[in-house]
């Protein structure tokens, strides 16, 4: 599971989101996209997940660069934003590039 987390926000859904999978025996890694490259992220996943938070009714552009950087996989993501208001369409625009790399978008 990868996410950006701004002011701790989406740190602690997505702490609490791993914890809730590892307790349905599930394997999660969980790395902060400021502490990572793509050429990390590998083949040994089942499914990738992303979150981050919403900045003026869009994705951080850091987190639309991660997503446009992804290297092409046939594999599911999921997306998760943390938000005070509204998402407006940033998921929408995540999952359409990340379709284009083969991914499936899965809720």
């Amino acid at each position: 599971m990868f996410y950006y987390s701004g002011a701790g926000n989406t740190r602690f859904i997505a702490e609490k989101l791993s914890d809730c999978l590892r307790a349905r025996a599930h394997e999660v890694s969980l790395v902060r996209i400021t502490q990572t490259t793509i050429k990390d992220i590998g083949q040994d996943f089942d499914t990738l997940i992303l979150g981050f938070p919403i900045y003026n009714l869009q994705p951080p552009s850091l987190v639309s660069q991660f997503v446009n950087n992804l290297p092409s996989k046939d594999k599911p993501i999921a997306f998760f934003c943390t938000k005070a208001f509204v998402s407006a369409k940033a998921i929408n625009s995540l999952s359409s590039v990340a379709h284009e790399k083969g991914y499936t978008t899965v809720a």
